[in-house]
């Protein structure tokens, strides 16, 4: 989850919904792929919630060009940027951008399309006099994450959720993510807070409660097992061999892979699947600038298991 503060830097600088059962057959879909991708092996984006499409910035006309939110005490208006649905969640986000106004530096804010709720804020007062990004601000650590707390516990019940935090000089961070016998879930907080001011400059949620206990059941029309069960079936000695038939049919002379993240989403129906990023080693004969020659190369794709009427419904 430490991939928040790389997403600031990047700001201050400039889900078809899926049914899956455990009594269905277990399908793999590449997340975004790209067809006309370079890398030698054979791509399709194969669930149009998650496509490139949705996932990159577009513009919705349906958004409206300005949106007030009230955040954290603070009443801010924003204009229409963009939207976009990241992989993961089961909502559209639309994107803002606020002014600097009193201090404050240019912000934005994501609200989900279908509710109207703040799914992401950014924005932090302008750097003071004698700033350094070397130089931890006057707030400890124990301040910053009590104002992270005060803030997540409006949204989550904070208890429920593993706390990730990394101690910076500038920015302290605060990751609470919701597990399911040892597995991410999609469920998850975000919060950066400055330690120069001890103010939330940075906001970020999955889907909130979609792990909660009351929801501890997954469903479909014709089933209906416990979140445990769910998670054992993708994580199957099945779910493995129907993930590397789908590294088989992407790059065919594949040599290993690796899954190096994984991530349980829910879908509006109940129904569960597992988002999991793949490094894939492959043949690949090239001259190094040390006058080597290098006999493979890597590549990351996204696949998602779920079962068969995730594409059938």
């Amino acid at each position: 989850m430490k991939k928040t503060i790389c997403i600031l830097i990047c700001l201050v600088m400039a889900l078809s919904i899926c049914s899956c059962s455990k009594n269905d057959g277990l399908v793999a879909l590449e997340i975004g792929g790209n067809s006309e991708s370079i890398d030698t092996g054979v791509h399709s984006s194969d669930y149009a919630l998650w496509s490139s499409e949705n996932y990159t910035y577009h513009e919705d006309t349906a958004a409206p060009e300005t949106y007030t939110i009230t955040f954290n005490g603070v009443e801010l208006t924003g204009t229409y940027l963009y939207s976009q649905t990241d992989r993961g969640d089961s909502f559209q986000r639309d994107k803002y951008k606020v002014d600097s106004l009193d201090g404050y530096l240019g912000g934005f804010f994501d609200i989900n399309t279908s509710t109207g709720e703040v799914v992401f804020f950014f924005r932090q007062r302008e750097y003071p006099e004698g700033y350094s990004s070397n130089v931890r601000g006057d707030y400890s650590f124990d301040e910053c994450q009590a104002a992270a707390e005060e803030l997540a516990a409006q949204f989550i019940n904070t208890e429920s959720y593993i706390l990730e935090t990394e101690e910076g000089t500038s920015l302290d961070s605060f990751d609470y993510v919701y597990y399911v016998d040892g597995v991410e879930t999609r469920d998850c907080v975000s919060i950066l807070v400055s330690t120069y001011t001890g103010e939330v400059v940075y906001y970020f949620s999955g889907d909130l409660g979609a792990f909660a206990e009351s929801n501890a059941a997954t469903t479909s029309a014709s089933d209906s097992v416990s979140v445990s069960e769910a998670v054992e079936n993708l994580k199957s000695e099945e779910a493995t061999a129907v993930l590397e038939a789908k590294i088989k049919t992407i790059y065919s002379d594949y040599i290993s892979y690796s899954v190096s993240e994984q991530t349980l989403v829910r879908f509006e129906d109940g129904s569960i699947g597992l988002l999991c990023m793949v490094d894939v080693t492959i043949p690949w004969a090239q001259e190094l600038e040390s006058g080597e020659t290098s006999l493979y190369t890597h590549y990351a794709v996204t696949i998602l298991l779920c079962n068969s009427s995730s594409v059938t419904e």
